[in-house]
């Protein structure tokens, strides 16, 4: 795998007091969707002057440099082995972790045994447990010998796992055994497992970080009813977008249609089609929807089953825009108008669009679920939908009730939204503290 700047790979270049960051990632800094929003985070790294990114994605050149262009730091890419097969060689190097890696089995083991119920492990438990935890062990043995000597002239670096996953395994492993801190961040595949099934090493992590913080406060309580022994370490930090264009808070209806917007990937937990069925239920019109989020297959096959279900609605009409970057995403609020932003997801853990959309003034009726209530104030800045039998018909009230709205109204919904986004979710305030925070570890060490 090729690396940025590599002059810095070369220890003597590097000064005495350097301060670097690494961050684990499942593919970033590269072409992907999976976290975009990152660009805006590694923006605000305040003290740091060094970054390795260490990605679980396969070996790829597509590493995007405008991305990279952003970050006021000297970054290097590092992909985390990648462990297949059962070779002896692999074996081998089983065997020489295996010995330290003995505690963490057994909590790993009691851990999934809990959660499925049982009262005694079974094969289907350890076998699991037995692998996982063998293959990060591997994976940070391999990384070790690789940042050993990049980290020799960097007093107390700090690792930062973006999710609470085995990134964040590697992170404290590492910190510890390179005299370094480590965090995590938890979101919502990583923290809700009666959604996404078990999360692997969560009890074997979080002993080694010196904190974890959830995006939002319910997954914060999620994780503390997890792992009450560790209650103390975990913590709640919102994530945030950029302050936009200063652009008047306007009220509706200055455009021929009512204007709707989603902005999701397209997968089965975002579950858009119900959007579609929502707006066959309308009874206003005309009414303009407009997605942002691919990937490009599922994207088309959404826009065939809306123009199937609405055909008998004329007055209905959509645009799919398929994967936009953050920035892309930022322009098309600066010229266009939307009425009301739109999410219809099974669960969450607390959405950036929700964010970026009420930056613009913009009010956002959203499904119940994770912490989408901490930024949604149900008749305030937006509605809140509960997820039943009736789903689709409370969406298409909520899109009647705003689209017929007065001006007063109007504006009083889209002045509280951007309210919202101003005192809770702005990237300058909650990124700027997190990064003042991991600086701070090295102090404290």
């Amino acid at each position: 795998m090729p690396r940025m700047n590599s002059p810095w790979l070369d220890p003597s270049r590097c000064g005495s007091d350097q301060v670097t960051l690494i961050v684990f990632t499942l593919r970033y800094p590269f072409a992907d969707y999976a976290e975009v929003f990152l660009d805006t985070e590694m923006q605000y790294l305040a003290d740091f002057d060094r970054v390795i990114f260490c990605h679980f994605g396969k070996e790829r050149n597509d590493v995007r440099p405008e991305a990279l262009a952003r970050i006021n730091a000297i970054v290097d890419v590092i992909g985390v082995p990648i462990i297949r097969g059962h070779t002896w060689a692999l074996w081998m190097r089983a065997l020489l972790v295996l010995p330290a890696a003995g505690p963490d089995l057994l909590r790993e083991v009691m851990a999934r045994a809990k959660h499925s119920g049982r009262r005694r492990p079974t094969l289907a438990v350890i076998g699991p447990s037995v692998l996982g935890i063998l293959k990060l062990r591997i994976q940070a043995a391999v990384l070790k010998d690789e940042l050993s000597p990049l980290l020799a002239r960097s007093r107390v670096p700090v690792f930062y796992s973006y999710w609470f996953a085995g990134g964040a395994y590697l992170a404290g492993l590492l910190a510890d055994e390179l005299g370094g801190k480590a965090v995590a961040r938890a979101h919502a595949f990583d923290v809700y497992d009666d959604i996404y099934g078990y999360r692997y090493f969560h009890s074997c992590s979080i002993r080694r970080l010196d904190a974890v913080f959830a995006c939002s406060e319910h997954g914060m309580n999620r994780l503390r009813v997890e792992l009450p022994d560790y209650s103390t370490r975990i913590h709640r930090a919102y994530l945030g977008t950029r302050s936009p264009a200063a652009l008047p808070v306007t009220p509706s209806h200055h455009c021929e249609a009512f204007h709707v917007l989603t902005c999701a990937n397209v997968n089965p937990g975002k579950r858009l089609e119900r959007v579609v069925d929502a707006l066959s239920l309308t009874t206003c019109g005309p009414i303009h929807w407009t997605h942002i989020g691919g990937p490009d297959a599922e994207m088309i096959a959404l826009r065939e089953y809306a123009s199937e279900r609405l055909r008998s609605r004329p007055e209905i009409t959509s645009d799919f825009l398929g994967f936009l970057s953050n920035e892309e995403v930022t322009t098309y609020y600066e010229s266009s108008h939307v009425d009301l932003f739109v999410s219809t997801s099974d669960h969450e853990g607390l959405p950036v669009t929700m964010m970026e959309a009420m930056s613009f003034g913009v009010p956002v009726v959203g499904t119940d679920v994770g912490g989408v209530a901490e930024i949604v104030r149900d008749n305030v800045n937006g509605f809140i939908v509960p997820i039943d039998d009736a789903v689709e018909d409370r969406f298409a009230q909520v899109i009647d009730r705003v689209c017929s709205a007065d001006a007063q109204t109007i504006s009083a919904l889209r002045s509280n939204a951007k309210q919202t986004w101003h005192e809770h979710f702005r990237a300058e305030s909650n990124y700027s503290r997190f990064f003042r925070y991991l600086s701070s570890l090295r102090i404290q060490a």
